[in-house]
């Protein structure tokens, strides 16, 4: 169990009235010194010794044997490194056990780091970090059924234990496993709790790709090698692939493969096959054949997309298929200069194949294999509706005999 307390939070209000008029003394009596300066002295001559004291209290010491505990000192967030150092280095001979020593925004550090318990007195912090993350506080003005208060450093250790151990008991109430991975989320003990509690809105991504991007259409969706393509390009690009995969054949519920790396044409396939309630099954070009035969039988994909360097890997995929069963109809064949200009595309040849023995050509299968300039010109003129979204809809219940 992690938690992060405010410095602030460990001392009661006459030791912080104390440090606050030492420090405006201090202030008054170096006033050639720049701000930063001034702060930095101070902390070496007058916070090293409030931490000594601090280290040696009964309740910090049972705190930090039961808990991780960061150390949040915002206050001198701007000192040097050397005496940061210095202020660890005395802290850790004195056998305090804190995990770290934060010298910045504890806002920040909650956002970066997986925090179960922040003890803070900052109303903003409060406010900011709510409902996502449990709160304890010396605040008197603070009311709230979800935060618990407390007094003194006594209190403040109980209410940790005791929210340890409700945090605790509920982790254990959550682990009763059903053995499906889909049902049981096992990967949700690592999530913050914003992520466990989030409402996804029930859309295909399809529909969110024109939703959210209406007033951004000019916009980069894709850089691809410093070609630059807007959202409103993208989405005339994937609504032309949809109008080419329709014409294809592809219907609801067919799953087609792909064995690619990141082109945008990939890009396009993702959102139109969206479109029409298809599925796009993406495998590893570095499998072997054998492989890559048995992700073909899984799925029952009647049509694949291929990245050319791999067309020879899927060709004898497909020939291992034919001696049991054989479903692929129609090969898209996808080079990566596809959305590079022709000019670069060119220049970019020349340079890969200078001095290097040029490889024979590739023997396509002429009824079965399309370029992916000559699919998209398929879909010329022809007219795509959206599939409907819906829920819970998985590929299992595609694949399933």
């Amino acid at each position: 169990m992690k938690i992060i307390i405010d410095l602030h939070t460990l001392l009661n209000e006459e030791e912080l009235q104390k440090i606050i008029k030492c420090y405006q003394n201090f202030k008054s009596r170096h006033q050639n010194l720049h701000k930063q300066e001034c702060k930095r002295i101070f902390a070496k001559k007058y916070l090293v010794k409030i931490l000594k004291d601090l280290v040696i209290c009964e309740p910090i010491k049972t705190i930090c044997t039961q808990f991780e505990v960061v150390l949040n000192i915002d206050v001198f967030d701007d000192m040097n490194n050397s005496i940061k150092c210095y202020i660890t280095q005395l802290l850790k001979n004195k056998g305090a056990n804190f995990v770290e020593i934060h010298y910045g925004s504890l806002i920040k550090k909650v956002q970066t780091t997986f925090i179960d318990i922040v003890v803070t007195d900052s109303m903003d912090a409060i406010i900011t970090l709510k409902p996502e993350i449990s709160i304890i506080t010396k605040n008197p003005n603070i009311k709230d059924a979800g935060i618990i208060t407390y007094t003194d450093m006594n209190m403040l250790v109980t209410a940790l234990s005791k929210l340890h151990q409700d945090i605790i008991g509920k982790q254990k109430t959550k682990e009763t496993f059903k053995g499906k991975p889909s049902l049981d989320k096992p990967w949700l003990k690592y999530y913050p709790k914003a992520g466990k509690t989030a409402v996804f809105e029930k859309k295909s991504i399809y529909d969110l790709l024109l939703e959210k991007n209406t007033g951004r259409k000019k916009f980069i969706a894709l850089n691809y090698f410093g070609i630059k393509i807007s959202y409103d390009e993208l989405i005339h690009r994937v609504e032309k692939t949809a109008s080419a995969y329709q014409k294809l054949g592809v219907k609801r519920g067919d799953i087609v493969t792909a064995c690619v790396v990141n082109t945008p044409e990939v890009v396009y396939t993702l959102y139109a096959l969206n479109k029409l309630g298809a599925v796009l099954n993406v495998v590893d070009p570095r499998t072997t054949s054998e492989g890559m035969k048995r992700y073909l039988n899984e799925v029952k994909s009647k049509f694949v997309i291929i990245l050319a360097p791999f067309y020879h890997l899927m060709n004898e995929a497909i020939e291992l298929q034919n001696k049991e069963n054989q479903y692929v109809s129609k090969m898209i064949l996808i080079s990566p200069t596809d959305s590079i200009p022709s000019v670069l595309a060119g220049l970019d040849k020349i340079k890969n194949n200078r001095g290097i023995e040029q490889k024979p050509k590739i023997k396509y299968d002429a009824d079965r294999d399309v370029t992916w300039k000559e699919f998209i010109q398929l879909g010329s003129g022809v007219k795509t509706e959206k599939v409907e979204f819906e829920n819970h809809k998985i590929m299992s219940d595609y694949c399933s005999p």
